[in-house]
C-alpha cells in the first residue's frame, strides 16, 4: 500500500481553506446580525440583517454540500 502524499496534502489544505471560509461567514453573519440589533429601525438595520442571512446561508449550503459528498447514499 503506498500512499498518495500530494493527494493527502491537497485535500488538508482544502480542507483546511474551507473550514476557514466557513468560520468567517459565520463570523461575519454574527457580527452584522449584531450591527442590525444596535440599528435603530431603517434600510441600514435591513441591510443588515439581509448580509447575516446571505452569511448564514453560505454556511448551512457548505455544510450541506460537504454531507452530500461525503454519505454515498446520496449520490
Amino acid at each position: 500500500m503506498t500512499i498518495k502524499w500530494g493527494a493527502l496534502i491537497q485535500v488538508a489544505e482544502v480542507s483546511f481553506a474551507t473550514a476557514v471560509a466557513i468560520v468567517l461567514m459565520f463570523t461575519l453573519g454574527a457580527l452584522t446580525n449584531v450591527m442590525a440589533l444596535q440599528e435603530g429601525s431603517g434600510p441600514r438595520r435591513g441591510m443588515h440583517q439581509a448580509t447575516a442571512a446571505l452569511c448564514y446561508s453560505a454556511c448551512i449550503l457548505a455544510v450541506c454540500y460537504g454531507v452530500y459528498l461525503i454519505v454515498p447514499q446520496f449520490h
